[in-house]
């Protein structure tokens, strides 16, 4: 069976009429199907299928399922047809489609050039996307450790959108560098170049975007720069045993930074070991080696030495916020319930504890609590512009879609009522 249509494109409305011509062995709906979004795609020009080969094909599917569902009804009686409202059928399954997809992988020479090219811009922006970020967690260096935290987020904001707008900048030199090329080269083929004394280039002024892609650069500096992790976790207020005084202590402390780094953590623990051997009341040094301890999953020892450190200082954030993270992977639930509650207590102010807390209860599947402290920390961070808010976001949208399982959104929208909050289903 071959589909015959006329594609009519409005700027609000899309409409395609198909017209099925009858023959005497009836094809499957993944043959239809592939068949109409094939000519459809032929019948797109060749700029809207580079621009949006996505929009093309979701208009050219919908066509598609419009046009299985007409090529299977029956010639000798009035039939209804109906569709969703965004244009899907449920008697056109998603195996349906994927089958039509193959069908055009294999026989449709628009769309493997579409899909081809399709994949070679993606790889591009994956490409460029990493560059900014390796440039934006390298600047990150500049940031200091022992600004407070308001003013670290801030430096931190600054540091990510300078190699955003410098990655646009660059990237639109470098194109209107090529428009010249290619022009130069037009004039000199045409032998007019030795009368021309200026060249202009339409369209190739700079619009810098100062938030473009900023949330994926600030999520995936989250999980994969050092440095970035590096200014998050350290949210330590120096008091009086915070530093030694002692050379040779600060000497192995440094050192155990240096191992710690580099993710060399057995090497860390054995200088901040000499660390607090050299001075016992050296309060960064307990906390590094409970970090340290932690990161090699021996969370007993970590407490120990977090312990040590709050003897010494009982408002030390650093300890206060990590052992109860220890606690939670030795599975002891109620033990860093009790943590976050002493750190809330201390710091009613601090986005962290209700984060922490939110975290725990979710895991104990007590969603009220996990949502009110989860969605007071997000407003804590909005306001104080910490890259945490990405984190906090995630954890809400997935509260949001276990409740929805659940058939529990009561509680959701019990919470998000009072915060405020909305989430896109």
């Amino acid at each position: 069976m071959k589909g015959v249509f006329k594609k009519l494109l409005t700027l609000s409305v899309f409409c395609v009429i198909v017209t099925i011509q009858a023959q005497t062995e009836k094809q499957k709906k993944e043959e239809v199907m592939a068949t109409i979004i094939c000519e459809c795609l032929e019948n797109a020009s060749s700029e809207d299928l580079s621009k949006n080969f996505e929009k093309e094909f979701n208009n050219c599917h919908k066509a598609s399922v419009l046009g299985a569902l007409l090529s299977g009804l029956p010639t000798d009686k009035d039939s209804t047809i109906t569709l969703n409202s965004d244009g899907s059928s449920d008697e056109v399954s998603e195996e349906d489609s994927e089958k039509a997809i193959a069908i055009l992988e294999n026989d449709c020479e628009v769309y493997k050039n579409a899909e081809k090219q399709q994949k070679k811009s993606q790889e591009k922006e994956q490409t460029e996307f990493e560059v900014i970020a390796q440039d934006a967690c390298d600047r990150l260096s500049n940031v200091s450790l022992s600004l407070p935290r308001k003013e670290r987020y801030k430096s931190i904001k600054q540091e990510i959108t300078g190699a955003i707008i410098e990655a646009q900048i660059m990237n639109d030199l470098l194109n209107s560098t090529e428009k010249a090329i290619d022009s130069i080269k037009s004039l000199v083929e045409a032998g007019n170049f030795k009368n021309t004394d200026s060249i202009t280039f339409p369209g190739t002024q700079n619009v810098v975007i100062a938030d473009k892609n900023y949330e994926e650069i600030e999520a995936y500096l989250l999980e994969n720069c050092d440095q970035m992790k590096s200014l998050m976790t350290n949210n330590e207020e120096s008091s009086e045993v915070s530093i030694s005084d002692k050379k040779k202590a600060r000497k192995y402390y440094d050192d155990g930074q240096a191992f710690f780094q580099n993710a060399d953590y057995d090497n860390a623990i054995k200088s901040y070991k000499k660390a607090v051997r050299k001075d016992k009341t050296f309060a960064f040094a307990w906390d590094m080696l409970g970090y340290s301890y932690r990161k090699n999953e021996n969370y007993e020892e970590a407490i120990t030495a977090y312990d040590k450190s709050l003897a010494l200082d009982p408002k030390g954030k650093m300890p206060l916020t990590n052992k109860p993270i220890a606690y939670a992977l030795l599975g002891n639930f109620d033990k860093a319930i009790e943590g976050y509650l002493e750190y809330i207590q201390l710091f009613p102010d601090d986005p962290e504890g209700y984060y922490g807390i939110g975290r725990i209860y979710r895991v104990k599947e007590d969603y009220e609590n996990a949502l009110d402290a989860t969605m007071k920390a997000y407003i804590m961070y909005k306001e104080i512009e910490s890259p945490y808010v990405r984190d906090a976001e995630a954890n809400l949208s997935l509260y949001y879609k276990e409740l929805k399982e659940k058939n529990k959104l009561e509680i959701w929208n019990k919470i998000a009522e009072e915060y405020n909050i909305q989430i896109a289903d």
